[in-house]
């Protein structure tokens, strides 16, 4: 009878585990499909406001051109993260 008892147990924590393993991966899942517009908004804003400083003057200049590419880093930087989270969900199948 104890083997059985330990049997359920066993199988009924990692149930649980599973159970909480999914709902992380689909939590996780809906945030970086949640972000993903607001990656872009910002993006843009970002940009906008470095082609303003572009427009102003040399010393402004060479700022707006460092800002420019760390935009386009961190664009490329956060959808890659995003493209891969969603990938390896779709993948796992959680």
């Amino acid at each position: 009878m104890s083997f059985f008892k330990s049997y359920f147990w066993e199988l009924f924590s990692r149930m649980l585990a599973m159970d909480w393993f999914s709902n992380a991966i689909t939590t996780i899942t809906d945030l970086t499909a949640k972000f993903q517009p607001l990656l872009i908004v910002v993006a843009v804003l970002c940009l906008i406001l470095a082609g303003a400083l572009f427009m102003m003057g040399d010393d402004m200049k060479r700022t707006a051109k460092g800002w420019i590419i760390g935009i386009l880093i961190g664009v490329f930087i956060i959808s890659s993260g995003t493209a891969l989270i969603n990938t390896f969900a779709t993948t796992m199948k959680f």
